[in-house]
C-alpha cells in the first residue's frame, strides 16, 4: 500500500506524466497491477491522503542484467537533468561507438521520451564496459 500519488509513479507507463525513474526501475522487475483505493477514512487517525493497493507480480525479461544497480546508475544519470535532451548525459556514461548500436535512440529527446526497454539496452551496453 502506497499513497496515491506514489503509487502513481510507481505504475507510470510511457508515456504519460508519471513515467518516470521509479517506473523503469519497478517495470524491469515486475509487472505491476492497480488494485484499489484506500479512503482516508479506513485509519484511525485519519489521514489527508488517499493510499493506493499496488500488486506486484515478477516478470521475466528479454534483456536480462546482471546488475541492477547498473540501471539504478543509469536512470540516475539521464534523468539527473529531467527537463534537458540526453546527449550531454548518455555521453557520460557510453562512448559514441556504444551509443550508434542502439537502435531507435535520438540525443535529443528528454528521458521522458524514451522508451523503457531502451534504457535497459543502455544498462546491458554499460555492463560490458
Amino acid at each position: 500500500m502506497f499513497q496515491k500519488e506514489l503509487g502513481e509513479k510507481i505504475l507510470g507507463k510511457f508515456p504519460s506524466a508519471n513515467y518516470g525513474r521509479l517506473s523503469i526501475l519497478t517495470s524491469y522487475r515486475f509487472k505491476i497491477l492497480k488494485k484499489f483505493l484506500v479512503s482516508p477514512s479506513c485509519f484511525l487517525p485519519k489521514p489527508k491522503v488517499t493510499s493506493l493497493v499496488i500488486h506486484f507480480k515478477p516478470k521475466i525479461n528479454t534483456i536480462i542484467l546482471k546488475d541492477i544497480t547498473n540501471l539504478e546508475k543509469i536512470t540516475n544519470v539521464i534523468f539527473s537533468n529531467k527537463r534537458k535532451m540526453i546527449n550531454k548525459n548518455i555521453k557520460k556514461i557510453l562512448s559514441k561507438k556504444d551509443i550508434l548500436l542502439i537502435n531507435n535512440l535520438k540525443l535529443n529527446l528528454r528521458p521522458a521520451e524514451i522508451e523503457p526497454e531502451i534504457f535497459y539496452k543502455i544498462a546491458k551496453l554499460y555492463e560490458k564496459r
